[in-house]
């Protein structure tokens, strides 16, 4: 059996008991794994916590696009309602109309753009979060979008005997679909934070 190891080095020599040479060894592969693990973990600290931080921004961003776009919606089927019952198009309704239309465009394009963003997010949450069950927790987000997807859908097939009165409805309406979803997100938002 083996007792000492030698090592020969230029203009010296050193001898080592075997097992002290092992020892080394291994301390140097266990220190490198453990630097490693907690280098890694570290990095995926770090990224749950800009996952964290970009959904709980992405949710106030998108209730407030959910509501502006929705809005203006309903503004548009009002102002289309009013402009028929009153047969007529001065240039002052038009003007309002082209405004109200040109403002809507503009929110359902930032509106995609936020929920893509969002959704991205919630994929990296269901692989940075491995012990969450996200796919439940994101279909109960997504049930409160395609709500309100529905919501605004309808809006041009419904009649509107009193207009005002049914926009007052309809943002009423909105308002409870709105919560409903930044419920749901919340909802997520908590799970997150009871592992970080």
């Amino acid at each position: 059996m083996i007792e000492h190891l030698t090592l020969l080095l230029p203009q010296q020599q050193l001898t080592f008991p075997v097992g002290l040479a092992l020892g080394a060894l291994l301390g140097g592969i266990i220190s490198g794994v453990i630097i490693e693990y907690y280098g890694h973990k570290k990095k995926v600290d770090e990224e749950r916590i800009k996952v964290y931080s970009r959904l709980k921004g992405e949710k106030f961003l998108l209730s407030q696009l959910f509501q502006s776009t929705a809005t203006y919606d309903i503004y548009i089927q009002v102002n289309n309602r009013l402009t028929n019952d009153l047969k007529t198009k001065d240039d002052i309704i038009k003007q309002f109309d082209i405004e109200l239309r040109r403002s809507f465009e503009r929110w359902v394009i930032d509106l995609a753009k936020s929920r893509k963003r969002f959704w991205k997010d919630i994929g990296f949450t269901d692989i940075l979060f491995d012990n969450l069950n996200i796919n439940e927790i994101a279909g109960t987000i997504e049930i409160t979008e395609n709500a309100i997807e529905t919501f605004m859908d309808k809006l041009d097939e419904e009649t509107k005997k009193d207009p005002f009165q049914w926009q007052n409805e309809k943002l009423k309406e909105l308002d409870g679909l709105i919560k409903n979803h930044k419920h749901s997100v919340d909802e997520l938002l908590r799970a997150i934070r009871s592992i970080m």
